[in-house]
């Protein structure tokens, strides 16, 4: 038994020794820090979205592994404290946003190079407490979604020990102000990873790559196929009481060079408003309107139809078609409405005026 006490006792301190609380850079791969770099898949915006429209698909999930297969290896026995602070090397974008899905974006929104354009990055593995908790570093204000920039920590025991090599992220597009027309080459380092412990230091960093092009069409010169659009000779006897219609002359707007997204989701939209003293008459979703101040008839107006036949509404945003690459035609048609009773109705000169504005939504 005496024999057998000092194995005994090299056995214990050699299980000591053993265990202690550690971080190493694998040495059968290079030494880092390493580089990550996530390529986004070509995404589209319509040029009139709103600020905080997520562009392309959002949440876009990657594991983004070195090329080199660096890693560096963690184990804590719960006697340590080890920090990495996950900081932004982007700006962070200033523009106020609504929530998106259940995450609150402002704070957390990098700005990329495209003027316009930020990026929401939401980490998991090996820097959350989603995955398997004892062998993660945790979000030190306990989310579990943390959104860059955040700090994380591991102060206990690890079991099978943290093993960083590369990360499991989230990019969200988002639209964050204007964006110029075009296609646009994204291509920004956004954040690294440091570790404070056993003189890692910069564990890698992260960009980001990838194509974004705004889904819009040009408007060349007068758009408009007839302007004015003639809507014909009428006598006054011609108009027999109030709601009667002339028939209705097509007429359409020429959009060019379109810019279309594959899936068809980017629509244009059109908005009338009344200029020169023609005003709506009535509802403004029956699409009449008033003759300026120059018209000598009285007891008319003039009725904007769309391509299916019903009133265009005034005043409005309406979508009307999804864009197609090239050339696009946008369809109307306008009529004469009889106002009034017929003894109402004067003739003379009859002219209408609208401002149109295209948007791509």
């Amino acid at each position: 038994m005496k024999r057998l006490l000092p194995t005994l006792l090299f056995t214990l301190a050699a299980s000591q020794a053993h265990a202690i609380s550690h971080c190493v850079w694998n040495p059968n791969f290079p030494a880092g820090p390493f580089n990550l770099t996530r390529v986004m898949p070509t995404a589209y915006v319509p040029a009139d979205a709103a600020v905080g429209t997520v562009i392309g698909q959002g949440d876009l999930r990657e594991f983004s592994a070195p090329p080199g297969r660096e890693q560096v290896n963690c184990r804590n026995e719960g006697d340590v404290m080890m920090n990495v602070d996950l900081a932004n090397l982007a700006p962070i974008d200033p523009a106020t946003l609504r929530p998106i899905g259940p995450d609150d974006p402002n704070g957390h929104v990098l700005q990329t190079n495209i003027r316009g354009i930020g990026a929401m990055v939401r980490i998991a593995s090996p820097f959350s407490s989603n995955g398997v908790p004892r062998n993660e570093f945790k979000p030190v204000d306990g989310s579990p979604r943390p959104l860059i920039p955040f700090k994380a920590f591991k102060d206990d025991d690890t079991e099978l020990g943290i093993v960083v090599s590369g990360v499991h992220n989230y990019v969200t597009l988002i639209k964050t102000g204007d964006i110029a027309p075009g296609v646009h080459q994204i291509n920004v380092p956004l954040f690294q990873a440091t570790l404070d412990f056993d003189n890692i230091g910069l564990m890698f960093r992260y960009a980001l790559q990838g194509t974004v092009i705004q889904a819009q069409c040009s408007i060349i010169g007068d758009p408009v196929s007839a302007n004015p659009v003639k809507l014909g000779e009428w006598g006054s006897a011609d108009f027999t009481g109030e709601g009667f219609t002339t028939p209705p002359v097509p007429f359409h707007i020429t959009l060019s060079t379109c810019q279309a997204d594959p899936g068809g989701m980017t629509r244009a939209s059109i908005e009338l408003h009344g200029v020169n003293g023609s005003q709506p008459i009535g509802p403004t979703t029956s699409g009449i309107f008033g003759l300026t101040t120059d018209s000598t008839a009285k007891g008319v107006g003039i009725q904007v139809l769309q391509d299916d036949g019903s009133p265009l509404a005034l005043e409005t945003e309406v979508p009307l078609v999804p864009l197609t690459n090239g050339t696009m035609l946008l369809n109307f048609a306008a009529r004469l409405y009889q106002t009034g009773p017929s003894a109402d109705v004067q003739a003379g000169v009859a002219k209408g005026a609208l401002s149109f504005t295209i948007r791509y939504r």
